[in-house]
């Protein structure tokens, strides 16, 4: 994927010349419907041909959530005072994962690809939240290869499959299937590892009509979503 900067930029987007082609503007310019990044005010945004407001890191729907009774906070257990650390396996653009750090928890994100992974990477880097510990890979091989007890919670928001309705998702979730569908993970795989690798459970985020993935011990439930709470086999 190419990723577009002004010249004068070039080295605030150095870090990701390894897994983009970078491209000077106004130079060079994408082709119609072709996905690509674009650098503008210090963060990385995706783009779809001429989509000119493209998709980026965002913290609104986080800072929401900041306060107040939360089901996910709710599955994860108590904060602890900063003390207690989840393993987000399927970070995303990060909404769940920002939502528990400004929360209080110590959070770890892994992504597979690596798109997903750089939006949020620009995000924290502009943000200066340096505490926030991100990782590109598969996180069946990580945890599969972890210290068992590595991490308290470890979380699992595996991406919903389409349900067949006629109204289309919104923009985000539409890059997001184009970009991520062709690579479909394997969640019984994810939630095996988990379990072996949390010191103290494992939350699994589901659609509330979605079926249940053996037994959970406990669900904590939320308006659209559900979370089904597993207990660590450590």
């Amino acid at each position: 994927m190419r990723l577009f900067h002004p010249p004068q930029q070039r080295v605030d987007v150095e870090r990701w010349a390894r897994r983009f082609t970078l491209c000077d503007e106004p130079e060079v310019q994408p082709a119609d419907d072709e996905f690509h990044l674009r650098y503008l005010q210090g963060q990385l945004s995706l783009h779809k041909g001429s989509d000119a407001e493209g998709v980026r890191v965002e913290t609104a729907d986080a800072d929401r959530r900041r306060r107040g009774k939360l089901a996910l906070a709710q599955a994860c257990g108590d904060a602890a005072g900063g003390t207690r650390s989840v393993f987000d396996a399927t970070t995303g653009l990060g909404t769940d994962l920002l939502t528990l750090y400004f929360r209080g928890y110590q959070v770890h994100g892994m992504e597979r690809h690596p798109v997903v992974l750089s939006l949020l990477e620009s995000y924290l880097s502009a943000g200066g939240l340096r505490d926030i510990t991100l990782q590109l890979g598969d996180a069946v091989s990580f945890l599969e290869a972890s210290v068992p007890g590595s991490y308290d919670v470890v979380y699992l928001d595996p991406m919903f499959p389409e349900t067949g309705k006629t109204a289309l998702p919104g923009k985000r979730m539409q890059y997001l299937r184009e970009l991520v569908d062709s690579e479909p993970g394997d969640t019984l795989a994810l939630f095996e590892a988990a379990r072996i690798a949390a010191g103290d459970r494992v939350v699994l985020k589901r659609r509330l009509r979605d079926p249940l993935l053996g037994r959970p011990d406990w669900q904590v439930k939320g308006r659209s979503v559900r979370y089904d709470v597993y207990r660590a086999l450590t």
